[in-house]
């Protein structure tokens, strides 16, 4: 997948592209707003996702995935909650578990999943239990 989001990324597909690696560990929020590739093992972090961008994450993640539409994609693990109202992909040897709430997801072959599971349709509401998620994450969701 890495090898061909650069080959997209060289031909001009992606607008911008940026990469969160181990200096970024110890940060408790980060917004993204461009297309971007996790390679680093976060913990306790808070991930917002802008529904213009796609997060690829292929180190471990503890913490909140929020994403208000965009895609995220996810190859390595994550444990906590994650929130999106865009597209929801699974790959192979990934594993996920915690509460999840997505509007449309893929796994694929291989991928594990373990937690509570809420699929929602963007004009559906849902009732969901916010305590786990900050200010800041509650206000990323109402902006939508």
């Amino acid at each position: 997948m890495l090898r061909r989001l650069w080959k997209r990324l060289n031909e001009g597909k992606y607008a911008s592209f940026e990469q969160l690696t181990q200096q970024d560990v110890g940060k408790k929020e980060i917004i993204i707003t461009a297309s971007t590739v996790c390679t680093a093992n976060l913990e306790g972090v808070s991930i917002l996702v802008d529904e213009k961008a796609a997060f690829v994450s292929k180190g471990n993640i503890k913490g909140n995935i929020v994403s208000k539409g965009g895609k995220v994609i996810i190859y390595g693990e994550f444990e906590g909650y994650l929130h999106s109202l865009g597209l929801l992909q699974l790959k192979k040897e990934s594993v996920i578990s915690g509460d999840i709430i997505c509007s449309e997801l893929i796994v694929s072959p291989g991928g594990k999943m373990d937690g509570t599971f809420t699929f929602s349709s963007p004009n559906q509401e849902i009732s969901i239990d916010i305590e786990p998620l900050s200010q800041r994450e509650r206000d990323w969701l109402e902006r939508v």
